[in-house]
């Protein structure tokens, strides 16, 4: 067990250093930048109304930020078990929003005050190592699996009051794993989902809902409708288990995520991939360099991208290969690669991407190694992965 362990040690040269790097090295301007540019990157716009997002400050004379994460500090010591990350500081939705607001607008406490509300909900990374062992609060963490598929009751409850007094509140998630949005998405005119964004998150979350950034992060999990729909919540038997032997069944084989909503043709209320921007882009003439591959070629997948909105922004284009006729059972279509690709508006770009056999390939349980028969393949190009507009055939020979 120490072997691996040891060998990453070796390969990275963490056994070269004399002394640990000191904080003061660590904590600078450069990497502060590059921690608020991750979590600008990553952030999903779920839902946007009549272009709700971004706000004009020009418009707005009093904002509130609330709910039970907008002043939370997260990245504590011991808080979501090995998980745990400890930032130099935190900036918290709220401070991040204040401080780019200030002197613009006015930051009150009460919804109905507000020109817009910033309602930010969701879940904790696990609390301090007490309250994971014995709490029975629903959190993000490692030691205890979610109970319920929605946000907390007292979280529904404030969001319902809230919504009441201020139909204009947007919707923030800070959350590590999928939310049951049904019942309240069609009450509030946009929703931004911002993980876990770290120590520079306040920031990035004010510069999105205010413009400066536009959103381009895609799902990299789906949102089921109900949680019945996902693989794992089909039956008893695969979660919780039998309590009694001690077992979980992981009886869906290959079929987890995206694959198992398409294999079973289950409508998901978000598509792994799936994320929205401030502006639209077009897609068009996919077109590939070889009609027919041979095993150690390479090929290359090509389509047109144009920007046919207002504001500046990236796409992130996905590229599904689906196998025509197999002897094992495959999943209708696989992801295989991604790109993303940023345009000015009235811009555009041919994206291009080189693929090999690697693609095609499947797991052999009968010769132990990963194995790709000859035949047809379907490419399938889009931005999510039941968005996939363009499509075009290539042969693979063995």
């Amino acid at each position: 067990m120490v072997k691996p362990l040891l060998r990453t040690i070796i390969r990275v040269k963490l056994l070269d250093e004399e002394t640990p790097v000191p904080k003061e090295v660590i904590n600078i301007p450069e990497h502060q930048d590059l921690a608020q540019r991750i979590a600008e990157e990553s952030l999903v716009l779920l839902k946007n109304d009549n272009g709700t997002l971004p706000i004009n400050l020009d418009n707005v004379k009093k904002v509130a930020v609330l709910g039970p994460n907008a002043k939370k500090i997260f990245g504590k010591r011991l808080h979501g078990g090995s998980s745990a990350v400890v930032p130099p500081f935190f900036i918290t939705p709220y401070d991040g929003i204040g401080n780019y607001i200030e002197g613009k607008a006015e930051m009150v406490k009460n919804p109905e005050e507000a020109d817009v509300v910033f309602l930010v909900l969701g879940l904790d990374n696990g609390g301090g190592l007490f309250s994971m062992l014995f709490s029975k609060k629903e959190a993000d963490a490692e030691n205890r699996d979610r109970t319920i598929y929605g946000l907390p009751d007292e979280q529904e409850r404030l969001l319902e009051e809230t919504i009441k007094k201020n139909p204009n509140t947007i919707v923030i998630l800070v959350v590590g794993s999928p939310i049951d949005v049904s019942p309240w998405f069609e009450k509030v005119p946009a929703v931004l989902n911002a993980w876990y964004p770290g120590m520079m998150g306040g920031n990035a979350i004010a510069r999105c809902v205010f413009g400066d950034v536009n959103p381009s992060g895609k799902l990299p999990v789906t949102y089921p409708v109900k949680i019945t729909d996902h693989p794992a919540h089909i039956s008893e038997r695969r979660f919780p288990g039998d309590l009694e032997a001690l077992k979980i069944y992981y009886d869906e084989g290959i079929y987890v995520g995206y694959r198992h909503f398409d294999k079973n043709q289950i409508e998901p209320f978000f598509p792994f991939g799936f994320g929205l921007s401030y502006t639209e882009f077009k897609l068009s003439n996919i077109r590939v360099d070889k009609n027919a591959v041979k095993n150690s070629d390479t090929f290359t997948v090509s389509i047109d991208v144009v920007n046919v909105g207002k504001v500046e922004g990236a796409e992130i284009i996905q590229i599904y290969i689906s196998d025509d006729e197999c002897s094992v059972d495959r999943p209708p279509k696989e992801l295989q690669a991604f790109e993303k690709v940023y345009l000015k508006p009235g811009e555009s770009k041919t994206v291009s991407v080189t693929l090999d056999h690697n693609v095609f390939e499947f797991y052999s349980e009968k010769e132990h190694k990963f194995v790709a028969e000859a035949g047809t393949f379907t490419i399938l190009v889009g931005t999510s992965s039941r968005h996939l507009p363009l499509s075009t055939k290539v042969e693979y020979l063995r």
